[in-house]
């Protein structure tokens, strides 16, 4: 079951294992036995409006010398996706290349940031991914179904630079149905 904590998660590493002890002290229905343990351990996940599982589907294009595009380079995106919270407007993925393994998060990672309108993003590095300064921007939106399905979907662009030496555009769209 959910149990929602507020914590300060400035000093939470996304990426770290927490547990939190908590004790049993009363139970309804059901007595808790004298004899047995009442503690249990509960594994701390951060979530936000942003986090969980989506499908990131676009396109990767070589940028030109010129800033033009190398359409005929041009490579398909479509993989799923965890983002992770890291702050309350913040998650962080891997970009379109890369396993989803926490030891080349620093190498491959990309933040999104949601503005305090809930709409605009913003697409930075991790760590080391060489994201091209005020390339990335982005729109997030939610949308109600009328069957009870919630639909959020981000729309983000980023150039960077990959391990040849080569700028690439990334423009991509994430969506996720819960």
């Amino acid at each position: 079951v959910r149990i929602p904590i507020r914590i300060d998660a400035d000093r939470i590493d996304a990426d770290k294992l927490y547990l939190l002890p908590m004790k049993i002290i009363k139970s309804t229905p059901c007595p808790i036995s004298a004899n047995a343990d009442s503690v249990v351990l509960i594994k701390l996940k951060m979530v936000n409006a942003f986090s969980g599982t989506y499908t990131m589907t676009g396109k990767e294009t070589p940028v030109n010398e010129d800033g033009t595009l190398d359409h005929a380079a041009e490579m398909s995106i479509n993989i799923t996706r965890t983002l992770t919270a890291t702050s309350k407007n913040t998650v962080r993925m891997f970009e379109r290349t890369s396993d989803e393994e926490s030891s080349g998060l620093g190498d491959n990672g990309i933040v999104l940031t949601v503005g305090s309108d809930g709409k605009s993003v913003t697409v930075s590095p991790c760590d080391k991914l060489q994201v091209v300064e005020g390339s990335g921007k982005g729109s997030f939106k939610v949308v109600e179904e009328t069957n009870g399905t919630r639909n959020r979907s981000f729309n983000i662009e980023y150039d960077y630079i990959n391990a040849n030496g080569k700028r690439m555009r990334v423009n991509v769209t994430l969506d996720s149905s819960e």
